[in-house]
């Protein structure tokens, strides 16, 4: 079975962050990390290239197959940012209003997955 592509990196947030293009998308940015770190309670840790992810958790399919994922996490897309619900959570239920041209993001891993540890939320 393909091994996701996407997994936690050390790259740095801070070095992601002065490598988005665009003084007003730099901000937009910002203001998201620094809403997702009061929301999650959570350290921000870099996915691939270009998500940052808060807290993680372990999944299992039923086939066996485990991995990780960030429990919620926020990408900068060429266009605006986006916003990745966490598993379980209602994509509709994820106000981008506030936000302006934020968008929500699909997350992964899809449907069929049990969640079989978390950490990193504080909560």
């Amino acid at each position: 079975m393909a091994e996701l592509k996407t997994k936690r990196s050390s790259r740095s947030v801070p070095a992601f962050l002065r490598g988005v293009k665009g003084v007003a998308r730099q901000q937009d940015c910002r203001a998201v990390l620094a809403l997702m770190k009061r929301v999650t309670h959570a350290k921000p840790e870099m996915w691939g290239s270009s998500i940052v992810g808060f807290g993680r958790y372990r999944y299992r399919y039923p086939s066996g197959r485990e991995g990780e994922w960030f429990l919620t996490g926020a990408l900068g897309r060429q266009d605006a940012p986006a916003l990745g619900p966490g598993p379980g959570a209602r994509h509709d239920a994820v106000p981008a209003g506030p936000l302006g041209g934020a968008e929500r993001a699909a997350s992964a891993p899809r449907s069929g997955t049990r969640r079989i540890a978390s950490r990193g939320s504080g909560r």
